[in-house]
């Protein structure tokens, strides 16, 4: 399911996700992230880079999902992918 964001949402999001990816020593313009039970995974130019730290697992996805938490109409399922691209 796609779920529309105004500009404001857009950019928080883009901003937080280059954050994360920043954090944990990437760089770049496009960012996705997926989360799911088996852990958070990072994609940035064509490469996937697992987050297998638990510290960093849990303090990616705790921080996803309290982001998640406050936007109407996106509820926390199994499996969320975010993308972003400035």
């Amino acid at each position: 399911m796609v779920i529309p964001l105004n500009d404001f949402t857009q950019r928080y999001i883009g901003n937080i996700l280059r954050g994360i990816a920043t954090s944990l020593g990437h760089s770049g313009h496009s960012f996705s992230i997926r989360l799911d039970r088996e852990g958070c995974v990072l994609h940035y130019e064509d490469s996937d880079v697992e987050i297998d730290n638990d510290f960093y697992n849990e303090i990616v996805k705790g921080t996803i999902r309290g982001m998640l938490s406050s936007l109407q109409g996106v509820f926390w399922h199994e499996k969320v992918t975010i993308i972003t691209d400035e």
